[in-house]
């Protein structure tokens, strides 16, 4: 059964892989087997070189079947190199149907992704250093069953296109 969920994982990365032209950064973190602790910030770093390029932002999250709750509470921070921020929100993402358990994202073998879009066609206002970072603000010290979180900064599409 794990190498089964292995080869689902490895596939569902792979098509991600392939389907990322416009990706700028793309990254994932593994979380520890004990889960996802409330004092632990991902922080993803990276660097804006046109300003004149509007991006879409997004988070995401690798879950397994087992996960306790139909819904995951994130806190994100989008920060500029000096420290200030420039966008914070709470974001609420559901990662399976609240009544019959259905898991949503993509994936399969008890495990999901899921790519939540937190801004669209956002304007960095100079090029340079930023960093992005997700909080679990759930009622739990501890989250289990998250195996990773992520963060990718891809080019918006042009609106005539």
């Amino acid at each position: 059964m794990k190498l089964y969920s292995f080869c689902i994982l490895f596939f569902v990365t792979l098509c991600f892989s392939a389907c990322t032209d416009s990706a700028v950064v793309s990254e994932f973190e593994d979380l520890d087997k004990e889960g996802w602790a409330i004092d632990s910030a991902k922080v993803f770093q990276f660097v804006v070189e046109d300003e004149n390029q509007a991006y879409d932002l997004y988070y995401h999250v690798r879950n397994e079947i087992d996960y306790p709750f139909y819904n995951l509470y994130v806190k994100y921070e989008l920060k500029d190199g000096e420290g200030k921020t420039l966008n914070s929100k709470m974001s609420e993402v559901l990662l399976m149907d609240e009544k019959t358990g259905r898991p949503f994202g993509s994936g399969g073998g008890g495990v999901y992704d899921h790519e939540v879009l937190v801004l669209s066609d956002y304007s960095f206002p100079k090029s340079g250093d930023y960093s992005f970072s997700l909080r679990q603000y759930m009622r739990r010290d501890t989250l289990p069953n998250i195996q990773a979180i992520g963060f990718s900064l891809k080019k918006a599409k042009n609106k005539n296109e």
